[in-house]
């Protein structure tokens, strides 16, 4: 992995202006929820950001179920 590349998402976060909401794994061993929080911040329109317990980098493989709920109440009106 390119970590100066991550480095310049941050940049490329703050030109995205469609409502972005987050599923992050509590348990991720590469970005922690603190990083990984701080960076949500940096969308133009940050929406919702969630974590599911004990999901590691793929919470949506992981915690399907879970997952799907909050896919599902993100996109409510």
């Amino acid at each position: 992995m390119d970590w100066n590349e991550c480095e310049r998402l941050s940049q490329v976060h703050t030109q995205i202006n469609a409502k972005v909401h987050c599923i992050w794994g509590e348990a991720d061993p590469f970005f922690p929820v603190s990083e990984a929080r701080e960076m949500f911040q940096k969308f133009a329109n940050p929406g919702e950001f969630v974590t599911i317990k004990n999901a590691k980098l793929l919470p949506y493989a992981e915690y399907p179920k879970e997952s799907a709920a909050f896919i599902h109440r993100f996109m409510q009106p």
